[in-house]
């Protein structure tokens, strides 16, 4: 993925950064040993409270946090720590996913025969639920799933249908081409409830910074 820019929309302090990845997971694995006591300052609580009912809601509290770094040496580092979180957030977030396959898999899944059918009937498929669309490098195999080159976030009452869409040439002009092309794209699934989708949807679109990817270049957004 392109360098980081940990000031964008909603993400301006660790704790912020943190509260919209357990928007999307939970807090599990590393994410949470790590940023436990970051979740404990008064910040943290503040912000995960207000996280479950308004993610969008953070961006407007902190629109004027960079410009209390009058210490120049002080805001490079924050920035560079800011950096660090949002990856590990980003890292945590897409390893917890609840399915992830290569885009490729997905349509044998859903285009195939007996036991696909099961897998798209066993309700993963059908129901609620957000996603993540992320383009590699070609032989880009490791385990960093954060360095891709291109993310899309979509979410849908029936998430299925909302994938379909989205790999379209309806859909996102960048998911299609990339699909049409054979690119190394692969898909990451999160079911919800339709009470959840909105928050959960925002939350993973600023985490994967989605709207500097190929959400800019979708007419859903």
């Amino acid at each position: 993925m392109a360098a980081v820019n940990a000031y964008v929309k909603g993400l301006k302090t660790v704790a912020q950064i943190i509260a919209a990845a357990t928007t999307v997971v939970g807090a599990v694995g590393s994410l949470k040993d790590s940023v436990q006591p970051v979740l404990d300052s008064e910040e943290g609580k503040e912000v995960a409270d207000k996280a479950k009912g308004a993610i969008a809601g953070i961006a407007d509290k902190a629109a004027s946090a960079r410009d209390s770094f009058f210490d120049s040496r002080r805001a490079k580092k924050e920035e560079r720590d800011l950096a660090r979180a949002l990856k590990q957030a980003q890292q945590t977030v897409l390893v917890n996913a609840s399915r992830s396959v290569p885009v490729k898999e997905y349509f044998k899944l859903r285009d195939g025969g007996r036991e696909a059918a099961a897998v798209v009937s066993s309700g993963l498929f059908d129901s609620p639920g957000c996603f993540a669309i992320a383009t590699y490098s070609k032989f880009d195999f490791d385990n960093d799933l954060t360095d891709y080159t291109g993310v899309y976030v979509g979410a849908g009452a029936n998430v299925g249908e909302a994938i379909d869409l989205a790999c379209s040439r309806s859909g996102n002009p960048d998911v299609y081409a990339d699909v049409k092309y054979e690119q190394n794209v692969h898909l990451y699934l999160y079911p919800c409830t339709l009470g959840e989708l909105e928050n959960k949807r925002s939350a993973l679109c600023d985490l994967l910074q989605a709207d500097q990817s190929y959400n800019a270049s979708s007419d859903e957004e």
